[in-house]
Order: structure tokens, then sequence, then C-alpha cells
């Protein structure tokens, strides 16, 4: 193998890498908001469409520590499949989550004392239906 045929599959390689990180940091918009639709913001209100047997994984950050409160309201049965911290490992520790809460067109209802950090949360719907849901997100943050 010559020098010149390494240094092009060496720069090919280079290429190629630096390209799919670009795209994993910006992503492509699916038109529910942010990177992809996966960022959220803390506290917020947001619309998402879901596909049949999709789980939506959001992305969001906390600045400091405190109570963070996930709900949606539509016509689709919305759960909640994890809530994970920034190693994706699972948040079981003062986690509380409640389905098919009673009231007007609430699916689920989960909170979750979390430190400063970034975490995801999947959602996905029980029924494997397609569709919208409002995803609304409170924060408290704690009394230090």
């Amino acid at each position: 193998m010559s020098k010149r045929y390494k240094i092009t599959r060496i720069a090919k390689y280079f290429i190629i890498t630096l390209t799919l990180l670009i795209l994993a940091a910006c992503g492509s918009s699916d038109g529910d908001g942010g990177s992809d639709g996966n960022t959220i913001s803390v506290p917020s209100t947001t619309n998402h469409g879901i596909k049949s047997g999709e789980t939506k994984n959001l992305t969001f950050s906390l600045a400091k520590s405190g109570t963070i409160t996930f709900y949606t309201r539509g016509n689709l049965d919305m759960e909640v499949a994890y809530l994970r911290g920034g190693g994706g490992n699972d948040v079981t520790s003062s986690y509380s989550y409640t389905d098919d809460v009673s009231g007007s067109d609430y699916n689920f209802w989960a909170s979750a004392s979390l430190s400063a950090g970034n975490y995801s949360v999947g959602i996905y719907e029980w029924d494997g239906r397609s569709g919208s849901f409002t995803l609304h997100v409170e924060f408290t943050p704690a009394n230090i």
C-alpha cells in the first residue's frame, strides 16, 4: 500500500467521522422544536408528534437542583418509559409516577427531585397509536 493511498483513506475516514459528529450535534428538524424536536426547555409546554411504536426521547438540562414535574394532555394514552441522567442511568430515587390521572384528558403525571445536570425522558403511546400530545414541564428549585 502506498503512502498516498493510506493518507487518502485516513482523510476519508476523518471526513466521514467529522460529518457524523456534526450531524449528531445539529440533528434535523422534525417540526416539533429543538434538535430533532428532542430538546425541551424547563419549564415549558410543548406539542409533539409521535409515530406508532415510537418512544419519544426528550432531553433537558437543569442549571440547579429541584423538583421537575412532567405531565401530558391529549387524546393519546401517553406513558413514561424512562427518566435517565446524563450517564444513562435510570433515575429511581425520589421519583413518583401516576398513570391515567383522573381529570380532564391527563395521561400521566411524573415528578422527581433532581440535581443540576443533563437528563432524558422517554415517552410513548400505550396503545401504539400515532398522533400528537402536549407535554407540560414544571420546575421548582430546591431550597438551599
